[in-house]
């Protein structure tokens, strides 16, 4: 089975509260049925029912599996969610029209659970694999069965079922039905009390990584809403060297690092010892090209990519792909290819397509600026926002439709250097003044005269909205062709 509110992670639970439950009395156009595993099944019309299966289940193997989000007709293609010994509740949410055969009703609800919510499942085959743990020897419902019941995606006789994942604990579901049942099983964790464990996320690149504080703006956004560690604080941090390509962290002896590694540290050994959760790893479409490589085929930094992905995973975490490019040419776009068979290749789920995008609005809206016109080598305001809206649904799942904030720190671009005594004081001064905040703390002293400067820009909101749309549909695409080439 596969988990994501629309993202997969492979989640890791620790020791126990309550069992949890569907709060009916918090949901929305929901009633309240029996178990139809043992009861005759209740029909509605004009509701969503559900009920709560076996709770606190330890899962002898130690992992579920879980569909994606809306991918409801891929049974194979399934992704891990790590359980361990903690114990897992189960709850069934269906659709069953009272009178069949009389056309096709659509009915809406919105479901409250009081623990996060971990997965899905929603095929009678499926059912079936997990009925053995969460309604075992069932008497009434059949699963699997002759006649499929299922959630459906979109087809010529139908929309798609869709389930819309509103925060931790908080689904919405829309779905048509004429006859079949159409149900949902979704499972919650019971998480340990007191405060949820930080998840750390480190970015490792060059100047488009650092730049506008782009590892602190990501955390902010995404602070509290990882699938990873519901209401978990994200903790941002960065390593590298700027200029270069990340693949010559590789190279023998390296140690030209200039942010974010202690001495006699390099990138492998700091993934080994740190484990974070989440690792950044900026993948270059013109340094696949072959850019910065010295056979120009681009291999390097592939073979790079892939050693990072295999120590990020050995040491516990999950790398993250920042698809970078900020080019037009059909050069650029051959390159976000191999980035994507890069990812295809390291069974990489969590993909921020920012140079995807980037290449969209150039299409679309050629009148947006999404950098500066003094600075063709980083993000510029627009860009940044539209950056930080597809890292926000890489690593959330949900769309960051007004999610982002409409003003936000930045950086200046082609900062004059001072060229008076008067001129080179007055920077001193702002400098000794500032009062980098923990991620700032972190970098390299030289980057505290841009950071320093305490700028903000702010986007207007229908050029916001249209930003967050175009993110999290690029982000959709990609994450439906990553799926669909690992069910391969």
């Amino acid at each position: 089975m596969n988990l994501r509110p629309a993202t997969c992670f492979l989640l890791f639970f620790a020791a126990v509260s309550a069992p949890a439950a569907i709060v009916f009395e918090k949901s929305r156009n929901v009633g309240r049925a029996a178990n139809f595993w043992y009861h005759p099944i209740e029909s509605s019309d004009s509701r969503i029912l559900a009920f709560d299966e076996r709770q606190g289940v330890v899962v002898p193997s130690g992992r579920l599996e879980v569909q994606r989000l809306n991918r409801w007709d891929d049974i194979a293609g399934l992704d891990p969610v790590a359980t361990g010994g903690a114990p897992v509740d189960s709850h069934m949410v269906y659709f069953d029209k009272a009178t069949k055969g009389a056309g096709r009703v659509t009915v809406s609800a919105e479901l409250e659970f009081d623990a996060p919510i971990v997965g899905f499942v929603a095929d009678d085959r499926l059912f079936a694999v997990t009925n053995p743990l969460f309604a075992p020897a069932p008497t009434h419902k059949e699963a699997p069965a002759a006649a499929r019941w299922s959630l459906e995606e979109k087809q010529s006789w139908t929309p798609l079922d869709l389930v819309t994942v509103l925060s931790p604990t908080r689904i919405r579901v829309v779905w048509t039905n004429e006859s079949a049942t159409d149900a949902l099983r979704v499972f919650t964790a019971r998480l340990p009390a007191g405060e949820p464990k930080p998840v750390r996320l480190l970015f490792a690149g060059s100047s488009s990584a650092y730049w506008n504080d782009l590892p602190r703006e990501v955390a902010r956004a995404v602070d509290a809403r990882l699938p990873l560690r519901p209401g978990a604080p994200v903790v941002p941090a960065i390593v590298g060297r700027s200029g270069s390509d990340i693949r010559v962290y590789l190279e023998p002896g390296f140690n030209r690092y200039e942010y974010g590694v202690k001495p006699g540290q390099d990138f492998i050994g700091k993934l080994a010892e740190e484990r974070n959760e989440l690792v950044v790893l900026m993948t270059v479409a013109r340094f696949i090209m072959g850019d910065d490589d010295p056979t120009k085929t681009g291999q390097a930094h592939a073979e790079a990519v892939t050693v990072y992905c295999d120590a990020i995973r050995a040491a516990g975490g999950e790398p993250v792909f920042y698809e970078m490019g900020w080019g037009r040419s059909e050069r650029e776009a051959e390159g976000r290819a191999r980035i994507f068979d890069l990812a295809v290749r390291n069974r990489v789920r969590l993909f921020a397509p920012c140079s995807s995008a980037w290449a969209r609005v150039y299409r679309e809206r050629p009148d947006l600026a999404l950098q500066h016109p003094q600075d063709n080598s980083h993000p510029g305001d627009l860009g940044h926002f539209l950056n930080v809206a597809c890292f926000y649904a890489a690593l959330t799942g949900r769309s960051p439709a007004g999610a982002l904030p409409r003003t936000y720190p930045v950086w200046p671009h082609a900062l004059p250097k001072p060229a008076t005594d008067a001129e080179k004081a007055a920077e001193a001064a702002r400098i000794g003044a500032f009062r980098p905040d923990a991620y700032q703390a972190t970098l390299a002293k030289w980057m505290y005269r841009n950071a320093s400067m305490n700028l903000v820009a702010t986007v207007d909101e229908a050029t916001a909205a249209y930003l967050e749309r175009v993110a999290w549909e690029t982000w959709q695409d990609v994450d439906r062709r990553l799926a669909e080439a690992a069910g391969r």
